[in-house]
């Protein structure tokens, strides 16, 4: 007794795809979407720690001229 299957389109999908080929394009389309996800993710916290960096030093030098104010009233 064989068994054969007769796959019917999807009202959704194109009447020639067939599941050999969405699962490639499925495949292919999602390998993409995870690549771009971590390139935006890199770069998201790449530019965090940057502006960290950037804020860290502009309040280091605001301190620092702060304590180079000679003591005693202003003449």
């Amino acid at each position: 007794m064989a068994v054969t299957h007769q796959w019917k389109s999807s009202p959704y999908s194109l009447p020639m795809m067939i599941p050999a080929a969405s699962n490639t394009l499925f495949t292919v389309g999602f390998t993409l979407f995870v690549v771009a996800f971590l390139v935006l993710a890199v770069l998201i916290v790449r530019f965090t720690l940057k502006r960290g960096a950037i804020a860290r030093q502009a309040w280091l030098a605001e301190r620092e001229a702060l304590t180079d104010k000679p003591e005693g009233p202003e003449p």
